[in-house]
């Protein structure tokens, strides 16, 4: 499948705050992995640390700050990891299957012109 602009895939990470969220970040990055390989797709994927973002770091978008700080103050760490695609919370608070993130990602190569 050819890359045709697909938007910024963005995955925060919340290891930075709890230790112990590692391996959900792991499970999130190798299910990633497998779905854009799956579909034959490359975008640009950027993985930002949740304790760079609450302090003014991590060149986000304004609304993916947004999102990703109200989700902070109403969760804690305890949203991460979370999957963004360009401005667009997808998940949050536990890594999505490798179906779950192709059925994501498809859907936004098909309304790409």
């Amino acid at each position: 499948m050819e890359n045709k602009s697909l938007p910024q895939l963005l995955l925060v990470s919340g290891a930075c705050c709890s230790p112990n969220m590692v391996k959900l970040d792991q499970v999130l990055e190798k299910n990633l992995d497998q779905a854009l390989k799956d579909l034959g797709i490359h975008p640009e994927v950027r993985k930002e640390s949740l304790s760079a973002i609450i302090n003014g770091g991590g060149d986000l978008t304004a609304i993916q700050r947004e999102q990703i700080m109200s989700l902070f103050q109403a969760y804690g760490a305890k949203f991460t990891p979370a999957f963004l695609i360009g401005d667009e919370l997808r998940f949050a608070g536990k890594p999505p299957s490798v179906d779950q993130l192709k059925e994501v990602l498809q859907e936004v190569v098909t309304l790409l012109p």
